[in-house]
């Protein structure tokens, strides 16, 4: 029953990020703007550094955990600024950024999910 209600709790969450979208997105991408290279550029390094910062994070759950949290704050805070600046037509930038504020929900609070459903 547990497992059913995290399966629902992760559905409910796709299907509020999908509503958003169709209301929201355009059909414009970074890619087709002059930004496209400035944005590969930037997930790299963000990738990167995250990379280099994991050997020092992963000691305890608590350190990766804020670790997680800031890599996804930064890598959607960047693809949001990106579409901010390079479709500003488009309110693309507001899917990310509600995406952003849902991602790092869950992951300040992935310990009582997992804990409620009876996985962890």
């Amino acid at each position: 029953m547990n497992l059913f209600l995290t399966f629902v709790f992760i559905l409910f969450i796709g299907l509020f990020e999908l509503f958003i979208a169709r209301k929201l997105k355009s059909k414009t991408k970074i890619s087709d703007t002059s930004g496209d290279r400035t944005f590969r550029w930037g997930r790299n390094i963000i990738l990167i550094l995250f990379l280099v910062a994991l050997p020092f994070i992963i000691d305890t759950s608590a350190h990766l955990k804020l670790g997680l949290i800031a890599y996804v704050t930064a890598l959607m805070g960047f693809q949001a600024f990106m579409e901010w600046k390079f479709i500003k037509s488009s309110r693309e930038y507001q899917v990310t950024l509600c995406s952003l504020i849902v991602g790092v929900f869950i992951l300040i609070n992935i310990e009582n999910i997992l804990n409620f459903s009876g996985i962890g």
